[in-house]
């Protein structure tokens, strides 16, 4: 039996009953190495569509809201600034998305219409779903300065937050993938069971590893063009269920159709002893 190599398997995962035969005939543990390799493929797409937008953010409306930060200085729990109360960082259209009100009495408790942060005095209030809000207390903040020059000095530093973004996407995609194909691995058992093939969980769950490339670059690209395919959840299990029956039938016993075929493809030939 052939052994084949990652890309190999990769595009026969596609096509090539032979993959099959050979991720549980000769790959058997290096597959999840396959899983992982496949896994770093398929966020490569999503992480360059993340950074892309990131980036045009960053460089358009993002700097445009980063201008507009004051220097706040935060002293013994307390948040102070030159410029008067209430004070509003608004986008590009002149909506409010931040409100800083540092006034002893202030006149903003609450997020309001389209603010997403608000800071008092002592506290800072942001959103982190829609109608739900997390208050953070700053009497810990004992000696902090913030100003739009710093903001831009840390977005500097950017490529470490998408290295760090990366890691956990690839390891929360990898885990993802190998739990779908444990999961997998059970429909395997009742598909083998209804088409006759005599395969143990091991062998299909390195059979639903390999099935799993389709389902996988499929949601890569729908993820990284933002393509929007409806009930795309279940055409994957679809997707998924059907290349492992297909990867279940490439390992069905092959019947020897010719036995002197058979002996002269599987057999050393004979010497003759003359």
């Amino acid at each position: 039996m052939k052994n084949f190599n990652f890309f190999q398997l990769l595009i026969g995962s596609f096509y090539n009953p032979e993959v099959y035969r050979d991720a549980v005939g000769n790959k058997k543990g290096s597959t999840f190495g396959y899983l992982f390799f496949l896994v770093v493929i398929c966020t490569i797409p999503l992480m360059i569509s993340i950074f892309t937008g990131m980036n045009t953010f960053l460089k358009d409306d993002g700097k445009f809201i980063i201008d507009q930060v004051p220097e706040i200085t935060f002293s013994d729990g307390h948040a102070s600034m030159k410029e008067a109360s209430p004070y509003f960082i608004k986008t590009k259209e002149g909506n409010a998305i931040i409100a800083i009100d540092l006034s002893d009495s202030a006149q903003i408790t609450e997020l309001q219409g389209d603010t997403r942060l608000l800071l008092t005095r002592s506290k800072l209030i942001a959103q982190q779903k829609e109608n739900e809000t997390r208050t953070y207390d700053l009497s810990k903040v004992t000696n902090f300065t913030l100003n739009a020059s710093k903001i831009n000095f840390w977005l500097g530093y950017a490529w470490i937050v998408y290295i760090l973004i990366f890691v956990c996407i690839l390891i929360c995609l990898y885990i993802y993938r190998l739990l779908q194909a444990l999961v997998n691995g059970i429909f395997g058992l009742i598909i083998s069971a209804i088409i006759k093939v005599n395969l143990d969980y091991t062998a299909l769950l390195y059979i639903s590893l390999v099935a799993i490339t389709p389902v996988a670059i499929l949601a890569s690209v729908l993820w990284a063009t933002d393509l929007n395919i409806p009930a795309k959840g279940w055409l994957g299990f679809i997707l998924a269920i059907g290349y492992i029956g297909f990867g279940i039938n490439a390992n069905k016993p092959q019947p020897v159709s010719n036995l002197n075929e058979y002996y002269e493809n599987e057999l050393p030939p004979t010497q003759d002893p003359l």
